[in-house]
């Protein structure tokens, strides 16, 4: 497992690298030409062609970002030069996904100048193609994006889910999830299903989980899981899935990971 870059209490981006075979033991990576330190950005594991490498994408880092970062080891990440850039954003949410012509990278909204409802996907990181600047949800930040049952779910604070098969067209799921509306929560696919954890807004965090099997209907887990918490990251590992980092609501820093099952 990784964890690149974020926050530190809302007042120091980081731009440091760390990985862990099993959870408790991280160890630092950042040796070589690292990226400007930020926030709110995305990462991702995606072959353009010459093997798998992490790439980074956007953020926030005294403005809104555009640019793309590349690493084959964690170490040393270097900035993918030129080529057909999405407008500056930071919220924003990246998958990898074959639409039918290979898989591609993907940007799905986000903020910016404004806060976007486009999608955007590359195959090199250079290059960007804009497959719609306009889509059928509302413009949207601190969303989750998963792939799930060959298609792109988009996950909305405000009980929305949306899905797509090929990144221009957008049908909705449903409009009124049974889950409570929240920022800050994570999503990931496991055993087949999306599952959703966490977030909340201040004073009013959750613990609780939530899984669905078609996107539409969802179905309550478990609450208090884990210390409450949002803006955390999600991740599926070792059979898996794992919840890492967050904050409180006094913007305190919440204990590092828990894993379930």
């Amino acid at each position: 497992m990784w964890a690149i870059a974020g926050d530190i209490h809302y007042d120091s981006a980081e731009n440091d690298t760390y990985n862990s075979t099993e959870g408790i033991s991280w160890t630092h990576q950042t040796a070589g030409p690292a990226y400007p330190a930020r926030t709110g950005l995305t990462c991702l594991a995606f072959d353009a062609g010459s093997g798998e490498k992490m790439w980074i994408i956007g953020g926030y880092s005294g403005g809104v970002l555009n640019d793309v970062w590349t690493s084959t080891d964690g170490k040393a990440f270097y900035e993918v030069i030129g080529g057909n850039r999405f407008p500056a954003r930071q919220e924003h949410q990246s998958v990898v996904f074959d639409d039918g012509g290979g898989s591609q990278m993907w940007v799905i909204g986000g903020t910016g100048a404004v806060t976007y409802n486009d999608v955007w996907k590359s195959a090199d990181g250079a290059d960007w193609t804009c497959v719609t600047g306009n889509a059928e949800f509302s413009p949207v930040s601190g969303h989750q994006c998963v792939v799930f049952q060959n298609k792109i779910w988009l996950i909305k604070n405000n009980r929305e889910v949306w899905w797509s098969s090929n990144g221009s067209y957008w049908t909705a799921a449903t409009l009124s999830a049974a889950y409570p509306a929240r920022s800050g929560f994570a999503c990931v696919v496991f055993d087949n299903k999306i599952f959703l954890t966490g977030g909340g807004y201040s004073g009013n965090e959750r613990s609780d989980v939530w899984y669905s099997e078609d996107g539409a209907n969802w179905v309550f887990v478990a609450d208090n899981a884990f210390e409450d918490r949002y803006n955390h990251t999600m991740v599926v590992f070792n059979s898996s899935m794992w919840v890492i980092g967050g904050e409180s609501w006094d913007y305190s820093q919440c204990e590092p990971e828990y894993s379930w099952p």
